[in-house]
C-alpha cells in the first residue's frame, strides 16, 4: 500500500486539491486528429484503498472504431503539488470495438491527471491505410484518509517476497504465517480463527509519521486469491496486474480470534513483489 502521510499540512492540501480537480466523468477528450477520445473514470474522487476504473472511448466521424493504446501516462500529484509519471498502457485491454478499460489503485490523497493516446488505421484515398492518432485527457482525486483509519500496533509482522523475473508469469502462491507465529497464537486459545481487516480500516507505522494502509483481497479484481479463516493463509493465482511496479507492495492486517469472538492477537502480513 501507499506510504501515509499525517497532519494537519496533509488534510488542508489535500482538500485544496479535491476543490480544484475537475470531475473526470464530464471531461471530453482532446481531439488533435479526426479521432474523438474521451478518458473518463467511473467517479470524480475516491478513498484510499479503492479502485478506479478508467474507460477510453474512441470514435470517428461518430462511430465506435476499433484502436489500441498508444500511449498512457498517469501523473500522481502529491500534496504538495510534487507530480509523478506512470506509464499504464500494460494495464488497458479492449472489452469491445472503440472502449478500452484500464483499472489502477487509487493510491495517496492527491490530484490524478490521465493523459491516453490511442491510434488506429483508417483507408486511404488509393487503397492503402492510414494511421490515425488521437489524445484525451482525465483528472480525478484521491481523498484524505477516511476517519474510521485506526493506527494498530501488531503483535506480529510477517513478510513474504515474490521475484517478478519479467512480469509475464503469473504464479500459484502461498503465504502463510510462520509455524512458531501460529504454535504461539494457538497456544492462547482452543478454538482460534482469522479474519482479514476490510481494506483501508488500519495503519502500521514503524517510523511515525510514515506507515501503510492495510489492502484487502476484494481489491485485486484479476487474481484469484482467497483467505483462509483457519490458518490464516493466503493463497490462489496470483495475476501480476494487480500489481503496482512503482510500489509493489499488500499489505494486510490480520486478526486473530478465540471462541468467543475475543482479539487475542494481531499480524501485519507484507506481500513485497521485486
Amino acid at each position: 500500500m501507499r506510504p501515509l502521510w499525517q497532519g494537519s499540512v496533509l488534510l488542508a492540501v489535500c482538500l485544496a486539491v479535491a476543490a480544484v480537480a475537475v470531475p473526470a466523468f464530464a471531461q471530453s477528450g482532446s481531439n488533435s486528429s479526426s479521432l474523438n477520445v474521451v478518458v473518463t473514470t467511473d467517479q470524480a474522487g475516491y478513498d484510499p484503498g479503492e479502485r478506479v476504473t478508467i474507460t477510453v472511448q474512441v470514435a470517428r466521424d461518430g462511430q465506435p472504431v476499433s484502436a489500441r493504446i498508444h500511449r498512457a501516462i498517469l501523473t500522481r500529484y502529491s500534496q504538495w503539488g510534487m507530480g509523478r509519471q506512470q506509464s499504464i498502457a500494460r494495464h488497458f485491454h479492449q472489452i469491445q470495438p472503440g472502449v478500452l478499460v484500464a483499472q489502477a489503485p487509487a493510491g495517496d490523497p492527491g490530484l490524478r491527471q490521465l493523459y491516453v493516446e490511442v491510434s488506429t488505421y483508417v483507408s486511404g484515398p488509393c487503397g492503402g491505410c492510414n494511421r490515425v492518432i488521437g489524445a484525451g485527457t482525465a483528472s480525478y482525486a484521491v481523498n484524505p484518509l477516511p476517519s474510521k483509519l485506526a493506527f494498530c500496533d501488531p503483535e506480529f509482522v510477517v513478510k513474504h517476497v515474490v521475484d517478478v523475473p519479467d512480469w509475464t508469469v503469473d504464479p500459484p502462491v502461498t503465504w502463510d504465517l510462520p509455524d512458531h507465529v501460529l504454535t504461539q497464537i494457538r497456544s492462547r486459545a482452543n478454538n482460534v480463527t482469522f479474519e482479514l481487516a476490510p481494506a483501508g480500516t488500519a495503519v502500521w507505522s514503524s517510523a511515525p509519521p510514515f506507515g501503510w494502509v492495510n489492502d484487502d483481497l476484494s481489491n485485486l479484481q484479476r487474481s484469484q486469491l482467497t483467505f483462509d479463516p483457519q490458518t490464516g493463509t493466503v493463497s490462489g493465482d496470483l495475476d501480476f496486474r494487480d500489481a503496482d511496479r512503482n510500489d509493489p507492495n499488500w499489505h494486510y492486517f490480520i486478526r486473530a480470534q478465540n471462541g468467543n469472538g475475543q482479539v487475542i492477537a494481531t499480524v501485519w502480513m507484507q506481500i513485497a513483489f521485486r
